[in-house]
């Protein structure tokens, strides 16, 4: 899905000339689009910042040995997905909706993130995935387990 939010977000496909022909691997088109798409998506993000409702804002919290927060801005969230090497800027126009919710956990004192949660109210957990769209490990799945619980006791009250 998030390849081909890189198609629907090419609108100048004369960019799409610098596309290299891969071998029949998604992840190195996938790769590719972002790489393709990333300076022009950069500019469009510079001005774009994101509204939450305050019970939203509740969600950010410590666990254990990390800080979950929301992304301030679309440029925050592309920052964060240079940062895990993932296409987490494709998200813009889904969490500005608020159709989803991209959660970034740090480590306490750290200032990146360490992995990133795609959470909706009405799903839950979408994905959750680490640098390289890596699996989390497990300190990293006890964090979210615990973000979980606590998140899950503030929608009772």
């Amino acid at each position: 899905m998030d390849t081909l939010n890189e198609f629907v977000f090419a609108k100048n496909f004369n960019t799409l000339g610098q596309f290299a022909k891969p071998k029949s691997n998604l992840l190195q088109l996938h790769d590719q689009l972002i790489e393709i798409n990333k300076q022009e998506r950069y500019s469009d993000l510079q001005q774009v910042r994101f509204a939450y409702l305050q019970e939203v804002k509740r969600y950010e919290m410590e666990i254990d040995n990390y800080i979950a927060v929301l992304p301030k801005s679309a440029r925050e969230l592309f920052e964060w997905g240079d940062s895990l090497h993932n296409c987490l800027s494709g998200y813009v126009n889904r969490v500005r909706a608020n159709h989803v919710m991209i959660f970034g956990f740090k480590v306490l004192g750290c200032e990146e993130i360490d992995f990133a949660v795609e959470y909706s109210k009405d799903y839950g957990v979408v994905q959750a995935s680490a640098k390289y769209n890596a699996s989390l490990d497990k300190f990293q799945e006890q964090a979210l387990s615990q973000w979980l619980h606590k998140i899950k006791r503030l929608e009772v009250l």
